[in-house]
């Protein structure tokens, strides 16, 4: 894990443990893009990104960033218009079971808004995940497709 995610997981009140099954409750105040340097973070998936392999020491990272981006979805949508081919399949098939749910429900956004290989199959595959959110956010995607 990067430095600066490390920094983050001593910043939160809260465990990775917990923020992957509950996300990060407001009640607490904080909201993840409060921390100091949190546009590192965001740049630090962009480079990622732009990195024409990414490999595992690495995706891990993105998809965690992604996570913590949830809100303004900046990494969803760099994802969206910079990755190519190769690399959205590799961050899908890395994510689809990422344990942080706020990354598998912006997966289902990004499967939708690109349509990789196989993607009602991963559309599909999201709708039956353990987490109510990221069922109906992948339900939503498939209804979607439907009207298109």
């Amino acid at each position: 894990m990067n430095g600066l995610l490390i920094q983050f997981w001593n910043w939160l009140p809260i465990s990775y443990e917990e923020y992957a099954v509950n996300g990060l409750s407001q009640l607490m105040g904080n909201f993840e893009d409060d921390f100091p340097f949190f546009s590192d973070l965001l740049a630090y998936a962009e480079l990622i990104v732009k990195n024409e392999y990414i490999d595992n020491e690495h995706i891990d990272d993105l998809l965690t960033i992604m996570a913590l981006d949830n809100e303004a979805e900046h990494v969803l949508e760099f994802i969206e218009s910079d990755s190519s081919e190769k690399q959205l399949q590799y961050i899908v098939s890395g994510g689809i079971k990422h344990p942080l749910y706020e990354t598998r429900w912006q997966l289902a956004e990004l499967i939708y808004r690109r349509k990789p290989e196989n993607y009602l199959f991963l559309l599909q595959t999201l709708s039956n995940d353990a987490h109510r959110y990221v069922r109906k956010r992948a339900i939503s995607c498939i209804e979607r497709i439907n009207f298109d």
